[in-house]
């Protein structure tokens, strides 16, 4: 298990190092190239190439990288840690493979009401501090 984490933390640092610097929202994925199209149809296509090498994936941790869009980038309103005012950073990804699980939540409510989202993006404070445990949520409407 630990040579898989191993391997799965390199290539996420890589893509990061690649896409560092650049501005980039995680939509160029080193020589891979798309042909032109609607915005929303190369988004969902560099997505599903993404996933198809992992499709069982359920959490995508890259903590200060960048989420992997399944639909246009959305201009999300990040707010500050609530406790000590720094930033919040990207941090996971809760991925399209989680609604093949049967999942039941104990005390009947919250995000899994309806699993009719694409992806839930998880944001936490930089300096991850005690007091600001508090994640900012963003949940990403479903792919159409």
């Amino acid at each position: 298990i630990e040579r898989i984490l191993e391997k799965y933390r390199s290539e996420e640092e890589e893509d990061i190092s690649r896409n560092a610097g650049r501005g980039d929202t995680g939509l160029n994925f080193g020589a891979e190239n798309y042909e032109e199209g609607p915005p929303k149809d190369l988004v969902l296509e560099i997505f599903q190439s993404r996933i198809s090498l992992e499709p069982t994936q359920c959490i995508r941790y890259a903590f200060g990288g960048c989420p992997l869009w399944p639909i246009p980038e959305y201009n999300l309103k990040i707010s500050p840690c609530s406790e000590c005012g720094s930033p919040r950073k990207f941090e996971m990804q809760l991925m399209p493979g989680m609604l093949n699980l049967d999942v039941r939540v104990a005390n009947g409510g919250g995000l899994f009401d309806s699993m009719d989202w694409s992806s839930v993006l998880v944001y936490s404070c930089e300096n991850s501090c005690e007091a600001g445990m508090k994640e900012q949520l963003f949940i990403l409407p479903p792919i159409t």
